[in-house]
């Protein structure tokens, strides 16, 4: 808890960074029109990666008690939601406007662009939900958190970066979209580089034993 606790923290006010910045530095309409998007999509989301995250947790779980490698089956994984948010996250960013309009009136086009701009970061999310709980049961829930405030101080900068170098709501929030990306998309091949090591370290040790 002294780790998943701070790291969660960390992590739920990089999710909200946006709005307060946004309403902040840009004024309440930019900041509404966000809110009202990120809500829309990240309703769904969650109930997606809430239940996809237990069901992870489990599959990890018994996998590593059964002492077997850890790195085929996180690809695997995020391959698979991968697979599943594809196609949602191009009919967003193609289509963003016009579902907003569909969904809440003709008043909301402005919320849909600002859904095309987040509808990567939201897949990216998607993919990495098996990162934490890859953490949780290799026990190394310290690396979370060092990812998570890194990633705070990242997405930090290049919004405030943005924004002083004249960018508009729009840009601003693709800067820290794209940064968004990045830094998960890293979290997401850190995390399947170090099972690999972990795995191959792990059977080196196995045959020095049977060698000795």
């Amino acid at each position: 808890p002294k780790l998943n606790a701070p790291a969660s923290l960390v992590s739920s006010g990089a999710k909200n960074m946006p709005v307060l910045l946004l309403g902040f530095l840009y004024g309440p309409e930019p900041a509404g029109f966000y809110a009202m998007a990120m809500r829309l999509a990240q309703n769904p989301l969650r109930l997606v990666t809430v239940s996809m995250h237990r069901v992870v947790y489990q599959r990890l779980a018994e996998i590593a008690s059964n002492n077997r490698p850890l790195a085929r089956p996180y690809w695997m994984l995020c391959g698979g939601l991968l697979v599943m948010g594809i196609v949602p996250t191009i009919l967003i960013v193609i289509f963003g406007p016009e579902i907003l309009e569909l969904l809440l009136g003709p008043k909301w086009p402005a919320a849909g662009r600002y859904l095309q701009i987040v509808a990567p970061w939201l897949l990216t999310i998607l993919v990495s939900v098996p990162v934490s709980p890859t953490l949780n049961v290799i026990r190394r829930q310290e690396l979370w958190l060092q990812l998570q405030t890194a990633s705070f101080a990242v997405r930090l900068l290049v919004f405030l970066g943005a924004y002083m170098y004249g960018a508009t709501p729009f840009i601003a929030l693709g800067a820290f979209v794209t940064a968004v990306m990045c830094i998960n998309t890293c979290d997401i091949v850190y995390i399947g580089w170090f099972l690999r090591s972990r795995g191959m370290q792990a059977e080196a040790e196995i045959r020095d034993s049977v060698d000795s």
